[in-house]
């Protein structure tokens, strides 16, 4: 057999390589247009009987907490008129999450998450931040002191004086959180809020018809958790029961429909009180 010269050689090397990168690139082609995309959407009822916000009672710095004859409602129980439960985390639960498969529509969202304290609450009083990209701004309206207090489970420790009005402090996370964060002050004690620290940012809070939606999940297996501040976890599956839902996430909708929710599965101290 004769030897191949040198130029032949470097021919087929390099048809060679040529070859392979195609392959390579149509391979990447293909998995980049194999990705798909599905919306989680459903709507909680709280199936007990009707229920009113109470009204917190203010014993400090009355005269800033409630100016402009603001109202101080108590919103850990928020159930609509139809039944809809409201501030209800829902959230993929992964907490090592591959940023390579989140959607890129979520690289447009703000940088900053507003906290704001006003007339002696938090607004809002539940709210979500994708820590890999966004940042909490906590925001003092009130020309008094306020603490802020979170009370974290991987974080380090946070407790600060708001800024003064019309400055804003932002705050870091170094990690995901596996329940949504308590937030509250250590002056004014009625105040409090709930923020869900997440390293991607499929997760929703139902509005005050119970809804929520969650768009652009990527298609495969993943379990959902269902988190309220009365009930923890307030949907479960599996024996003996554990907290969250499985589901196959398909292209397209994906509607869970009437999630119902009866009374047993929140603290019943804050239901009673409620509905005297």
């Amino acid at each position: 057999m004769s030897e191949k010269s040198p130029a032949m050689r470097t021919t087929v090397y390099l048809n060679l390589t040529a070859c392979l990168w195609f392959v390579y690139c149509i391979g990447s082609a293909t998995q980049v247009q194999a990705t798909e995309w599905g919306t989680l959407s459903g709507k909680i009822i709280y199936t007990g009987k009707p229920v009113k916000p109470a009204q917190l009672e203010i014993t400090k710095d009355r005269e800033v907490c409630c100016r402009d004859k603001a109202v101080h409602l108590n919103e850990s129980f928020l159930v609509g008129k139809q039944g809809g439960l409201k501030n209800v985390f829902v959230y993929l639960q992964k907490t090592d999450f591959n940023q390579a498969l989140v959607h890129p529509m979520y690289r447009k969202l703000p940088s900053t998450v507003d906290l704001k304290v006003k007339s002696c609450s938090f607004h809002p009083h539940a709210t979500g931040v994708w820590y890999r990209l966004q940042n909490i701004s906590v925001e003092n309206q009130d020309p008094i002191a306020h603490n802020t207090h979170f009370f974290y489970f991987r974080n380090t420790p946070t407790s600060f004086i708001a800024p003064p009005l019309g400055m804003k402090k932002p705050l870091e996370f170094g990690t995901a959180e596996p329940l949504p964060t308590l937030v509250t002050c250590d002056i004014h004690l009625w105040e409090k809020a709930y923020v869900l620290i997440q390293d991607h940012p499929y997760f929703a809070i139902t509005d005050e018809t119970g809804a929520f939606e969650i768009k652009n999940i990527p298609v495969g297996k993943w379990k959902f958790q269902f988190w309220h501040e009365e009930g923890g976890y307030i949907v479960h599956e599996g024996k003996p029961r554990r907290g969250g839902k499985t589901m196959q996430i398909k292209p397209g909708n994906n509607d869970l429909g009437v999630i119902e929710v009866p009374p047993e599965e929140f603290d019943l101290k804050i239901i009673e009180k409620q509905t005297k």
